[in-house]
């Protein structure tokens, strides 16, 4: 999914709501669930003392349980119906920035 799809306005009302195809979603949750993989990462992370290293990967689990727990991208890795994202605009156009920036670090 593309940030511009966040950022669509729709007009005198503002961010409308970010409304996934399945395709789309499918993406996002395969994605999220790879992030979440590396839990392990994190705990040796936290072994090394490597603060910098803990930040970034829990960073990004943190940003992947809220949009699996708080943001409407569930935890099913397949779906028929469009899905809608529930996190404020701001909180999601924040948490898909970072997304897109570490995609090759997954």
């Amino acid at each position: 999914m593309k940030i511009e799809s966040i950022d669509k306005q729709t007009p005198g009302r503002g961010p409308g709501p970010v409304v996934l195809d399945p395709r789309e979603r499918d993406a996002l949750v395969s994605h999220l669930l790879a992030i979440l993989g590396r839990l392990g990462d994190l705990a040796s992370a936290i072994d090394r003392r490597d603060e910098e290293e803990c930040y970034r990967t829990g960073r990004d689990v943190l940003d992947a349980l809220q949009l699996i727990l708080e943001g409407g991208a569930g935890w099913h890795e397949r779906t028929v119906e469009p899905t809608a994202l529930t996190l404020p605009h701001e909180r999601l156009h924040s948490i898909m920035t970072r997304l897109q920036s570490q995609r090759g670090r997954t």
